[in-house]
């Protein structure tokens, strides 16, 4: 079994100019100040904490999150996990993304938020300002804002990722350029890309896409 852990947010932890040397380990002693600034609760505050002062607690089976078609040439579907309008979180969001063997999502970069991906099945090729590599199951791709990359089926079953949104933006992008799609049915060839899809992930997703490229806007 494996299991994949994402830990947002700084923790005190990655705080090395309040650590000191005991035995030549490094140790954080913080003081009740100091925890709160963190958010940190002992074991007794944690254990009385109030239900309204809880995070978002959840957890899906494969293929149950609300999905949408995706249309050519990267047809597939993206599954949405959590984001802002499913659940109460909005510095983070989960989906994933199914590409059939042989499609792409076309060369684009970020100015608002940073990817995290992870494959999941199958296997990938993607490029990273111009870098291309072969991505087997279980590749992690760390994607910072404004660097180019595309990513694509490399192989003859169905490649898809697990992508860390932060902050959200991706998934609502793919919402409103995607087709709705029900769980279980087969794929509808009569998508038509929205003409339109270039200029709404550039003016309201802060997607950057490259002049001359399809989805470039006028």
């Amino acid at each position: 079994m494996q299991v994949f852990s994402l830990v947002f947010g700084a923790s005190a932890e990655a705080r090395l100019d309040l650590a000191t040397e005991e035995n030549g380990q490094l140790r954080i002693a913080l003081s009740a100040e100091q925890r709160k600034i963190f958010g940190m609760l002992s074991a007794e505050e944690a254990r009385d904490i109030d239900k309204s002062r809880k995070g978002v607690l959840c957890y899906q089976l494969p293929d149950s999150g609300i999905s949408y078609w995706q249309a050519e040439p990267s047809a597939g579907w993206v599954e949405v996990k959590l984001s802002p309008f499913t659940q109460n979180v909005h510095h983070y969001a989960l989906l994933m993304q199914t590409l059939f063997p042989g499609h792409n999502v076309r060369e684009h970069a970020h100015n608002q938020l940073n990817e995290f991906f992870i494959i999941t099945k199958g296997i990938a090729r993607a490029a990273l300002d111009g870098v291309e590599a072969l991505c087997p199951k279980g590749t992690v791709i760390v994607i910072g804002r404004n660097v180019w990359h595309w990513w694509g089926n490399a192989g003859k079953e169905n490649a898809q990722n697990f992508a860390v949104i932060d902050p959200p933006g991706v998934e609502g992008a793919l919402a409103l350029t995607g087709r709705l799609r029900v769980h279980g049915e087969a794929w509808p060839d009569n998508i038509v890309r929205n003409p339109e899809t270039g200029r709404i992930l550039h003016e309201r997703y802060g997607f950057l896409i490259r002049q001359g490229s399809a989805d470039a806007p006028a």
